[in-house]
């Protein structure tokens, strides 16, 4: 998976010293793309400034000038991902379908490689602040949003009620549906599927969102 384009100013990397040798910017978005790839084939637990160097061709003195941890490194590659895909392709025949691919497309479900990058990001926030901060910004709260925007879609249609409309990605109905994806990508121990999303958003989230709407027309 390539890095984002629009994200390639890395928040952590250090700054270039004014003395000596002079750095070769070009070098850093092979690093990033090295260490998205030993994310992927090493997982959290395996990630090394030495296997990232192996890989950039670079000696590891390189990363340490750029990056003063492998977390803060593993941080920046990750932050550089589209986890949540920027045109995701909504059919937008009814609510249903439009969750359903909102969780298939956002979990990497039909992408093996974002798929696995997903999993190391979610094991790797449990130990890091700053890669519990990218997955809030670039997995969790993008995921709500699209959760929010399909049930607009949905009412703007006429077929979901206002109600049915949470008021943004912090809304509990949103937060709940998320969390059950997070658990099962997770701590269930297997991979979230295609059919785990669905039945996600029948047993779960569109009960949730409905139960709003009758809750008021009652």
């Amino acid at each position: 998976m390539d890095p984002d384009p629009s994200r390639r100013a890395y928040a952590r990397r250090l700054p270039a010293a004014e003395r000596g040798r002079k750095q070769d910017l070009t070098r850093d978005d092979a690093i990033v793309a090295a260490a998205l790839d030993a994310l992927s084939a090493h997982g959290w637990g395996g990630f090394t400034m030495e296997a990232v160097a192996t890989r950039a061709g670079v000696g590891k003195g390189a990363l340490y000038r750029r990056w003063s941890s492998s977390a803060e490194l593993a941080a920046d590659a990750l932050e550089s991902v589209g986890f949540v895909p920027r045109d995701i392709a909504y059919r937008g025949e009814s609510l249903r379908d439009d969750l359903v691919t909102a969780l298939v497309t956002t979990s990497g479900c039909s992408d093996p490689h974002r798929h696995r990058l997903v999993a190391v990001l979610l094991e790797a926030a449990r130990t890091s602040p700053d890669l519990a901060a990218v997955l809030r910004e670039r997995y969790v709260d993008r995921l709500g949003q699209e959760i929010v925007d399909a049930a607009a879609r949905a009412a703007a249609r006429g077929e979901a009620a206002p109600g049915d409309v949470p008021a943004g990605a912090g809304d509990l109905r949103v937060q709940s549906a998320v969390a059950l994806v997070l658990h099962l990508s997770l701590l269930r121990g297997s991979e979230f599927r295609a059919d785990d999303a669905s039945a996600v958003v029948d047993e779960v989230l569109l009960p949730l969102l409905r139960a709003r709407a009758a809750a008021g027309a009652a």
